[in-house]
């Protein structure tokens, strides 16, 4: 880690505004992201990184699937559909209650 964010720099970087320290971590992120890559690509590391070609195939599927959900007028994705229809199942079995 200090390799990329030496200590003498977080004194500095705790006085950063929020959004600063966004921008900072973003900009590591990305550093140690590549190096990652790098060494995996060098048969040095990268444990626990997918193939890039992975990565693209899932995004594909995710951006396919948003398109057609707003193509069918839905707005919502399967996480938000399936907590809907939990609420209402919920609404309706504790209807018998309120009369």
């Amino acid at each position: 880690m200090e390799s990329v964010f030496p200590r003498i720099g977080l004194k500095s970087f705790v006085q950063l505004s929020a959004e600063e320290k966004k921008q900072q971590l973003d900009e590591l992120s990305s550093i140690v992201t590549g190096i990652r890559l790098f060494n995996k690509e060098s048969g040095k590391g990268g444990a626990g990184l997918e193939s890039v070609e992975i990565l693209a195939s899932n995004k594909v599927a995710e951006v396919r699937g948003s398109e057609e959900r707003r193509k069918d007028g839905r707005s919502e994705g399967p996480q938000e559909q399936r907590t809907a229809g939990a609420k209402r199942k919920q609404k309706h079995n504790t209807d018998f209650l309120h009369i």
